[in-house]
């Protein structure tokens, strides 16, 4: 079928979910990218290689001819002290 923002949400949570222990959605928002509608999600987890908790910014949308685009970025959500 024809992709949707909402559907090209629900896949993307659902994967993350999957690769991240404690997946948790932080905040979701309605924003625009290239012109289109899209949805900014930020969201927790640990990664399951090295349990590191890591924040991500994902921002995604839908174009003409059944396409998604998604950008996103990750940072630990600790940081080292050490001098």
């Amino acid at each position: 079928g024809p992709v949707s923002l909402p559907k090209t949400i629900d896949e993307l949570e659902a994967s993350s979910r999957n690769r991240l222990k404690d997946f948790k959605v932080v905040s979701k928002s309605d924003t625009t990218l290239g012109g289109r509608p899209a949805a900014r999600i930020v969201y927790t987890g640990a990664t399951a290689a090295k349990g590191v908790e890591v924040e991500t910014t994902v921002i995604v949308a839908t174009f003409p001819g059944n396409r998604a685009f998604s950008l996103s970025f990750s940072t630990s959500t600790k940081t080292d002290t050490k001098c």
